[in-house]
């Protein structure tokens, strides 16, 4: 299941295509934009990328920058009797332009920047310089994006753009279920629960004046809760009421009646587990065998 949004114009990638491509990207020395919907990831694949290629992360937010957090301070207080201004510039270019160690610049919330930083980040990914200081290291600069509808400040500098290779990823429940399954550690009501109801991965594009709905990001910080809620012994309540606040009320209703399946169930796949014989497996009934061979 996917949910239909604008293309932008844009090649859309999976996300084991997006791990593909964000290698490749760095690999071969190219700026790469990827935009996706919230929790979807972008980031955090983007980092294991920049992991795997041997590289060295520097991470800047852009929502929180201004013009000179990228450009430079100008430096008018130097005893130097120098009759040029000369810019310091802020502590995260240390590792761009020192050392050896080939770097990526993750610039992180591009849809949410001031207008005003956009023209030092031409420079930067151009030219590898910033206000003519040459980033020796940099090699690859690599940006994420939400959608309009989560947050977006406005359109993307279309030259930046052009300094750049482009994607939309589109996550399916499909792809998150692998990840879920392989290395997520995500409670197994969870994906049980995802794998009967693709459709509640996501909430909608546009919440409208919804505050809360679900998100591969907010089902993945419910299962964590889960996990801890079960080892403090948590009541039933609690924990269903703690998934329900980080998905939303609609979905936490319906999934509540899967957490108690699996309390239930718990005994039965702990026997499976360690090898014991069951003999009450076929009187349970088939929507519950279903859910208990899903968890074991």
């Amino acid at each position: 299941m996917t949910t239909a949004v604008s293309d932008y114009n844009l090649t859309t990638i999976n996300s084991k295509e997006l791990g593909e491509n964000l290698r490749a990207s760095i690999e071969f020395g190219s700026n790469m934009f990827v935009i996706g919907r919230r929790g979807s990831s972008k980031t955090i694949q983007a980092k294991k990328a920049i992991k795997d290629t041997g590289c060295k992360e520097v991470f800047v937010n852009l929502s929180v920058l201004e013009r000179v957090d990228l450009a430079g301070f100008p430096s008018l207080f130097s005893e130097s009797k120098d009759p040029y201004v000369s810019y310091k510039l802020p502590y995260y270019f240390r590792d761009l332009i020192e050392g050896d160690t080939p770097c990526v610049l993750l610039a992180d919330e591009i849809d949410k920047c001031d207008s005003s930083i956009t023209a030092p980040l031409l420079e930067i990914t151009q030219f590898h310089t910033v206000n003519g200081v040459r980033l020796k290291n940099l090699r690859s600069v690599l940006f994420t994006a939400n959608h309009a509808s989560e947050g977006s400040a406005g359109r993307i500098s279309p030259p930046l753009m052009d300094r750049t290779e482009a994607y939309k990823l589109e996550m399916s429940h499909i792809h998150w279920l692998d990840w879920a399954g392989s290395e997520g550690g995500i409670h197994p009501s969870v994906t049980a629960f995802i794998n009967d109801h693709p459709d509640e991965l996501f909430g909608e594009v546009d919440a409208g004046d919804l505050l809360k709905d679900q998100s591969p990001r907010g089902w993945e910080n419910a299962s964590k809760m889960l996990w801890f809620g079960e080892k403090n012994k948590w009541g039933t309540k609690i924990m269903t009421n703690k998934v329900a606040g980080n998905i939303g009320k609609k979905t936490g209703v319906k999934y509540a009646s899967y957490f108690a399946f699996y309390q239930e169930l718990l005994p039965v796949i702990e026997k499976i587990m360690k090898g014991e014989k069951i003999k009450d497996f076929s009187n349970l009934e088939q929507g519950k065998q279903v859910v208990a061979t899903m968890i074991a």
